[in-house]
């Protein structure tokens, strides 16, 4: 049988066997994402690769593939144009049973190499938001709301289910139109619970000129979640998962002679343990608010090395302490865990994800980035013990 993103204990045994079967699948899709054609066999998969990591685009992906009968030329009337998605995939035999887990759909941002051997440069869809490939420009400023409809954000308003939802505005950014008949992008955002019913409470301004991205990120700040395309190409929105990486569960156990030496990466000048962010309202009142690693676990805690500060950061939802306070903590989690990494090699294991907690030797980490070659061999990971991260205490 085949299973899809499946994790039971047959899995983690063929994983952990020393003997592991991997398989790949490599298709490519139309813009709806719809399949087209399996490019398994055209993939030269000793010279392609998947990377994963914990900023947007989450995934990157390079295909070299074999074009010896020239339906891989590169024109607008053949496979490889504009327009073009690919989905892969890469699976591990156990018990005469294939384990498939995607590892994400991705766009085109760039084709090179020769004729016979085009190389396929991949992102995943946060490109088609940030401006990487440059749709839907706006060059107006925006407000959400307009001014005019201010009273949307009222209590009153929100009370009466009549102020702007949310995820409506997700919606209504991945909806645009590209002018060639086609939507920016037609799956459904997926996001957490507690944002399914979430109305916007502060007017949201964005500069002329920019790309959906800056909205999403812009809302970011102020309701503090994270967003990034998941491996079947959903938008997904989560809150921020920092305070929950104590008690998480890993999604894999390397043990001894599972992994290579692990390999440091403390960059001492770049760390900081204080990270102060500014803010003001309507009326020009100021706020502001200090974030300091105390934790008593980090070994980067202003009590053990100092207080390391890091550059003022101004924001501009900023209109309380609260807000100032939230995005500071928010900054200081997301800068401490780059800086103070480690890296090591292991076999291939398909369902390692960024952002997500690992153990190594009995030690939680959190995976920072992960290399996945598609032949199989050995993937790097990149990871920073929990230890480091600034959290919130849970009384």
């Amino acid at each position: 049988m085949e299973y899809f993103d499946r994790y039971d204990n047959k899995y983690v045994s063929a994983l952990k066997s020393g003997r592991i079967i991997y398989h790949t699948r490599i298709i490519a899709l139309n813009w709806q994402e719809q399949g087209l054609m399996d490019l398994t066999d055209k993939t030269d998969l000793k010279n392609s690769s998947v990377t994963i990591q914990n900023t947007n685009p989450r995934r990157k992906a390079t295909l070299k593939l074999i074009n010896t009968d020239n339906s891989l030329d590169v024109n607008e009337n053949k496979l490889l144009w504009y327009m073009r998605k690919f989905q892969i995939f890469k699976g591990v035999e156990a018990g005469g049973d294939i384990y498939w887990f995607s590892l994400g759909i991705y766009t085109v941002t760039d084709i090179s190499g020769t004729e016979r051997s085009p190389v396929v440069s991949l992102s995943d869809k946060y490109s088609l938001l940030n401006g990487d490939i440059k749709l839907t420009y706006t060059e107006a400023e925006l407000q959400i709301p307009s001014s005019g409809e201010l009273e949307l954000l009222s209590d009153e308003a929100i009370a009466q289910g009549k102020g702007i939802m949310f995820i409506n505005v997700i919606r209504e950014l991945l909806q645009q139109p590209l002018g060639n008949g086609y939507i920016l992008d037609d799956k459904e955002p997926v996001a957490d619970p507690e944002f399914d019913k979430l109305f916007i409470q502060k007017q949201c301004v964005i500069s002329a000129g920019f790309y959906p991205a800056a909205v999403i990120e812009e809302l970011s700040q102020t309701n503090m979640y994270n967003a990034y395309y998941n491996t079947y190409g959903h938008l997904k929105i989560e809150r921020n998962l920092s305070d929950d990486y104590y008690y998480l569960a890993p999604i894999f156990d390397f043990t001894r002679g599972e992994h290579s030496p692990l390999t440091t990466d403390y960059k001492f000048t770049q760390t900081f343990n204080s990270q102060t962010v500014t803010g003001s309202d309507v009326d020009g009142s100021i706020y502001y608010y200090t974030a300091r690693n105390d934790n008593p676990r980090s070994p980067v805690r202003i009590s053990l090395i100092g207080e390391r500060r890091d550059k003022q950061v101004s924001i501009s939802n900023g209109n309380s302490e609260r807000r100032c306070e939230m995005y500071a903590k928010y900054l200081l989690k997301q800068k401490t865990a780059p800086k103070l990494s480690v890296s090591f090699e292991s076999t291939v294991i398909p369902h390692i994800d960024a952002d997500r907690p690992i153990l190594i030797d009995g030690e939680k980490f959190i995976v920072q980035s992960a290399d996945f070659p598609l032949s199989g061999g050995s993937m790097k990971i990149s990871a920073c013990s929990i230890d480091y991260i600034p959290y919130e205490e849970q009384g």
